[in-house]
């Protein structure tokens, strides 16, 4: 936890988050509240699919890997 990885956007649902390929056959979550400092009411007026990211490992659990791009662009110093 805590790795920082620049992934590419693989499938958005536009009200709830948008999952980032880390890795050929691995996938993240960054839920909604996660993408900006501000409040963003679709990932759409932040990331497409196919978009290049940056992302931090937030928690890897039974359900998944939960990502972060808010902490990832203020670990680089981009927010």
């Amino acid at each position: 936890m805590g790795a920082l990885y620049y992934g590419r956007v693989s499938n958005i649902r536009s009200d709830f988050g948008c999952w980032v390929e880390l890795a050929p056959g691995k996938d993240g979550l960054v839920k909604i509240k996660d993408l900006e400092f501000k409040r963003t009411e679709k990932v759409e007026d932040v990331l497409k699919v196919g978009d290049m990211t940056w992302v931090k490992v937030m928690n890897i659990g039974p359900r998944g890997i939960d990502l972060s791009r808010k902490d990832a662009l203020r670990e680089r110093g981009e927010a």
